[in-house]
Parts: C-alpha cells; sequence; structure tokens
C-alpha cells in the first residue's frame, strides 16, 4: 500500500501511532493534501491556508481592464466568474472573515473602477454571508 498513508489526531498516544502504522503497513501522515483543488483542512484555519484562492482572485481581476468595461461589465465578470472562485471553495470549508474581507474590498475596488468611487456609496451584501 505504497500509495496508502494514515493520518492521527494529534491527541493520539505514539505507541498506538506505531502499533496501528505497523499492523496496516502505512506510513503516518501529517498532511492529507488537496481535494478537488481545496486543501483538506485538518487544524486550525489561518488566512494564510487560502493563500491560493486570493492569489487566482487577483490574476483574475489583474488580466481585466477594469476601466475599459463599464459599470454593468464589471459587474458581469464580478458575477459570473470571481464570486464562482470563492463560492467554490466555500462549498468545501468555512473561509476566514479576514479573507472575505479582502476578496470584498478587491471586488469592491475593481467595481469602482480601480480607484475610489468618487463619492458613489456603494453597497452589496458581503462575500459569504447571507442576510
Amino acid at each position: 500500500m505504497a500509495k496508502s498513508s494514515i493520518y492521527f489526531s494529534s491527541n493520539t498516544n505514539e505507541a498506538i501511532i506505531a502499533e496501528i502504522c505497523n499492523t496496516m503497513e502505512m506510513q503516518q501522515t501529517e498532511d492529507l493534501g488537496c481535494y478537488l483543488g481545496v486543501p483538506t483542512i485538518n487544524r486550525r484555519v489561518t488566512k494564510a491556508m487560502f493563500h491560493y484562492v486570493l492569489a487566482r482572485f487577483e490574476q483574475r481581476l489583474v488580466g481585466w481592464k477594469s476601466k475599459c468595461l463599464s459599470l454593468a461589465g464589471r459587474i458581469t465578470m464580478i458575477k459570473s466568474t470571481i464570486t464562482a472562485i470563492a463560492a467554490y471553495v466555500m462549498q468545501l470549508v468555512r473561509l476566514p472573515m479576514l479573507v472575505c474581507d479582502y476578496l470584498d474590498k478587491q471586488v469592491r475596488r475593481f467595481l469602482c473602477g480601480g480607484g475610489n468611487c468618487s463619492g458613489k456609496e456603494m453597497t452589496f451584501g458581503r462575500l459569504g454571508h447571507s442576510h
């Protein structure tokens, strides 16, 4: 079973871990890896775990010239692709508030054309939160 490995809780006794690993002829792992592109989380959730989501989000925004798109075009881009990146991950795990706040800030900045909203008040629901 070279492809198989086993994960134990931090509360598990070392002697029990060794016995199970020897009996099952498997190696212990500390990281469960990714499933469908999302890391399987087996410890406390932190902002750093979702760096790849933030990077993909920013890559999409940088690829579009928000100043060249109309407001309707920017809204369409946000709804069709940007929020889908975060929604996919949120189906599997709960994002930390810091990550949601950062993504909201990036969406607002893109929606405003990259700068400030020239005095216009922009309000909309927060990403990942229901009202």
